[in-house]
């Protein structure tokens, strides 16, 4: 008997136990609901809607709306929009067609021929940046024949004539449409026009020593013709005089020829020892 006791033993505590919290929970009081506190949202059942509200909702949302009034602003005169496409065009310079004494310097203006495109403007500007300096060069040294022995490229004219600061590109309205013109200021120093003196002094000085110097071989080979010519004859006792002579007619045309060609080609001995 003591033995079954033992064995139930653990049952029956817990079939007791769980008796007791039964009682005590059934004489616990209802729970009341909380009071709702100030500005705290009440709780919002939310229902999923059923297809055919999905299908009206969707219409909804991919039908355009109308577009809503448009709002006009006024902007002040002088507003300039800080974008890409904003054009600042600027001032038309004064000293454009322009070719007059400033101060102790002269001012030439240069300007391209009339282009469709701007990047034309360029070659054109370069082409009549030399012809400008060419003009002034005689102009200024009173010979024609300068422009063979004195001459500027490019780079030295942008360099050292072209004013700093004075290209400038326009846009002019034509018949034919809008036309493209690149301008340029060509300033002459006096430094510039001594420097030319100075060029052409030594261009001329060289050119007489050469001249001179054609003059002067072209005598002795005359004088020599023609000692030559009476020492042979007086040794033959005039056997071949007519043969002589013929041969010294010969020799005095090649020499006339001789002495053409050589003062034209003179200029280029002079461009070279003066370069």
């Amino acid at each position: 008997m003591t033995r079954t006791w033992n064995r139930s033993a653990p049952w029956l505590s817990g079939f007791a136990a769980l008796m007791f919290s039964s009682v005590c929970f059934a004489q616990l009081p209802p729970l009341e609901e909380a009071p709702a506190v100030a500005g705290a949202e009440a709780p919002v059942e939310t229902a999923l809607p059923s297809d055919a509200e999905l299908e009206t909702l969707q219409r909804e949302a991919n039908t355009p709306k109308p577009a809503g009034p448009k709002r006009i602003v006024e902007l002040p005169a002088d507003f300039a929009a800080p974008d890409k496409q904003t054009v600042i065009i600027p001032e038309r310079p004064e000293w454009i067609d322009k070719e007059e004494a400033d101060g102790e310097d002269f001012i030439v203006s240069v300007s391209s021929a009339l282009q469709t495109h701007s990047k034309d403007c360029r070659a054109s500007l370069d082409e009549r940046l030399r012809e400008a300096v060419e003009k002034y060069v005689r102009s200024h040294v009173g010979d024609d024949k300068v422009a063979y022995f004195i001459h500027f490229d490019l780079p030295e004219i942008r360099d050292r004539l072209l004013d700093e600061g004075t290209e400038f590109s326009d846009v002019i309205t034509t018949s034919v449409g809008p036309m493209h013109q690149s301008h340029a200021l060509l300033r002459f120093s006096p430094d510039f026009s001594r420097e030319l003196d100075l060029k052409w002094a030594h261009i001329c000085q060289t050119g007489r020593v050469v001249r001179t110097a054609g003059a002067a071989v072209g005598g002795l080979i005359l004088l020599s013709m023609l000692f030559g010519y009476f020492r042979v004859d007086t040794a033959t006792k005039g056997y071949y005089t007519r043969r002589l002579q013929m041969l010294l007619a010969f020799a005095l045309v090649a020499l006339i020829a001789g002495g053409v060609f050589y003062y034209r080609s003179a200029a280029q001995l002079i461009y070279r020892l003066t370069t």
